[in-house]
């Protein structure tokens, strides 16, 4: 008896579990209540695992003892063999879910690591080159025009390959035009606007531009004069190491999943549906005092204010300096989206900059005037920019005046 409700316990779980991973391949994700009880999914590895398990019980049950040992250790030995195979094979996509591609910086507190590779967080190629940035390898500029990039996370491309950033796609867009024009990549993730001073100062005049674009963020708002003491650290020191795994196959099956996930994102169901308004609820509803929204609404201290008009100013002299225009590029967060009482911070950032004659373009209104601004983010996956988010800011950049005078 015992015997027989346990296989029909077992059989329950493993239609149990099939159905729900029908469900989720064809919906997405998934939420409801049933009889007070909220079910919800919006990942397959769980449903994988428990169908695993409940399959491998029922199938010990049917084999026996001893035939069931030999079936376990028969996949035991396939998986050892998978896992030697990719070693000696070592593709990239067998590396660690996240590379280490950052390291401590007396002048930056942390920088890029030259020559570092692998895969970012979602599954994106990295390639950092000898120069400790995420393009390809910088050579000396002759006749060609030279545009180049400096900002956080966005401007270095977090999510998405190196081509899809818009940086990228700019180059790509103002080369149909002619064909001598290369915007390089200074992008560096979680920096802010002062280590954007630091790096014109250390590592653009060296690269002789015609332009530089700064990608600008609302956070770099928060920190625009450089601290009295820079420490020399790494913050990205313990994703790495929370993130490794001596299994290579492992790896390869985690990274695997990573990127399709990444790529098919808005199979999220109902969590890529609510993406920009739990956004919004996140930074000022739920959280009124989250220091993203104060800077979105203006009220952060009347000195932070100041101190990114100084900031300002060494921008504006650096530019006269070198004989070398900036363009400042604002990339709105999905809370603003429609919301003008957020986007205080993108006027202080447009008056500062009109007061000092530098060009700035404002993307909010081009986000904004798409039907649907959420495939262009990496919702439910993140907040940054997606593709399809790059392609709009690069494709902005390119209609301006002031850039189309200088690259057409």
């Amino acid at each position: 008896m015992l015997l027989r409700s346990t296989t029909l316990f077992l059989n329950a779980a493993i239609v149990y579990f099939i159905v729900l991973i029908v469900a989720l391949i064809v919906t997405g994700g998934y939420q409801f209540e049933l009889i007070g009880v909220t079910l919800s999914s919006n990942r397959i590895d769980p449903l994988a695992i428990g169908l695993t398990i409940a399959g491998g019980l029922r199938l010990g049950l049917r084999l026996g003892p001893g035939n069931s040992a030999l079936v376990f250790a028969s996949c035991l030995l396939a998986i050892g063999l998978a896992e030697l195979s990719v070693r000696m094979l070592s593709p990239t996509m067998a590396v660690p879910g996240l590379v280490q591609i950052h390291q401590p910086s007396d002048l930056y507190g942390f920088e890029l690591v030259p020559g570092s590779n692998g895969r970012g967080m979602f599954g994106e190629n990295i390639s950092i080159n000898p120069q400790g940035a995420r393009d390809a390898p910088f050579i000396e500029k002759l006749d060609n025009k030279r545009i180049v990039a400096v900002g956080d996370s966005f401007t270095f491309g977090i999510g998405v390959e190196l081509e899809d950033t818009y940086v990228k796609q700019l180059e790509s867009t103002l080369r149909k035009a002619d064909h001598n024009i290369e915007v390089l990549n200074l992008g560096v993730g979680s920096y802010n606007f002062w280590h954007y001073l630091e790096v014109l100062d250390n590592r653009v005049v060296n690269l002789a531009p015609d332009l530089v674009l700064i990608g600008f963020y609302l956070d770099d708002l928060s920190a625009p004069i450089r601290p009295t003491s820079v420490i020399a650290h790494n913050p990205f020191e313990q994703r790495i190491e929370d993130d490794f795994t001596a299994s290579a196959l492992w790896n390869l099956v985690s990274n695997l999943w990573t990127r399709f996930e990444t790529r098919y994102r808005y199979r999220r169901g109902y969590e890529y549906l609510a993406g920009i308004e739990e956004r919004k609820n996140h930074i000022g509803g739920e959280k009124p005092d989250h220091i993203f929204y104060r800077l979105q609404t203006g009220s952060m201290d009347a000195a932070l204010y100041r101190a990114f008009s100084t900031a300002v100013d060494r921008l504006a002299a650096w530019s006269v300096r070198e004989n070398v225009p900036v363009v400042v590029v604002f990339i709105p967060d999905a809370s603003q989206i429609h919301e003008p009482l957020r986007q205080s911070v993108n006027r202080t950032v447009a008056d500062e900059m009109a007061r000092v004659g530098i060009e700035f373009i404002d993307t909010t209104p081009a986000f904004e005037a798409q039907p649907d601004a959420r495939p262009l983010y990496l919702f439910p996956l993140d907040a940054h920019t997606s593709t399809s988010g790059h392609a709009l800011i690069a494709d902005t950049l390119a209609q301006n005046a002031f850039i189309k005078k200088l690259f057409r």
